[in-house]
């Protein structure tokens, strides 16, 4: 039987009841309660064959090409009581987006600057890995790891007053304002803003409300 984070770490049923969702990405196909949305361009979302792999987001080859998978719409989680473990990596550090979190809706751009959201995000105009929290109005906050190409290990927090990022294991950042109140569900979300494919890979996430 698998294990996840929440299982291993808490032993407190009224966490363990809540709603909890997992996902190593290992498999021939993309499980279906993932849905390709915010398409635009010949962007792909699929199992990588390679070690530890996991999904790979890959965008087309026009600037503002973009790909996210959520959930459609379906919003189990509490934007001011959860808590979202993931592993991800960026193929390139020129020219991209690449954000992994919780959003209100489906169809939000994260380079809008509108989506309801609590995010950890790499983006090209960054030299740090950022925390976005938005309300309508997104903030962001950088932390002191330097975007990379590198696995990294993220952990995302939403409280009622603030929300949090830690980077592996290392608690980086703090925000307090801008913070959704709205239900949400896990996104993963690539973008390019050049006339060349942007990769993204993602082998864990998990989501549970506290």
């Amino acid at each position: 039987m698998t294990t996840s984070l929440l299982e291993a770490l808490n032993t407190d049923r009224t966490v363990a009841d809540k709603a909890r969702f997992v996902d190593y990405f290992v498999g021939d196909s993309l499980r279906n309660w993932w849905t390709e949305n915010d398409i635009q361009g010949a962007n792909t979302a699929v199992m990588s064959d390679t070690i530890d792999g996991g999904v790979i987001l890959t965008t087309g080859t026009t600037s503002a090409d973009r790909i996210s998978i959520d959930f459609n719409d379906k919003r189990p989680f509490d934007a001011t009581g959860f808590i979202l473990h993931g592993r991800y990596k960026v193929g390139s550090l020129d020219n991209f987006t690449g954000t992994i979190g919780v959003e209100e809706t489906e169809n939000g751009d994260m380079n809008s600057g509108t989506v309801d959201a609590i995010a950890c995000q790499m983006n090209s105009s960054q030299t740090y890995i950022i925390l976005i929290s938005g309300n309508g109005t997104q903030a962001s906050t950088s932390s002191s790891i330097n975007r990379n190409t590198q696995w990294n290990n993220v952990k995302l927090q939403g409280f009622s007053g603030s929300s949090t990022l830690d980077i592996n294991g290392s608690l980086q950042v703090t925000h307090t304002s801008n913070l959704p109140t709205t239900r949400q569900q896990p996104f993963i979300y690539n973008r390019t803003s050049t006339t060349g494919a942007k990769t993204l890979n993602c082998n864990y996430i998990e989501v549970y409300n506290t």
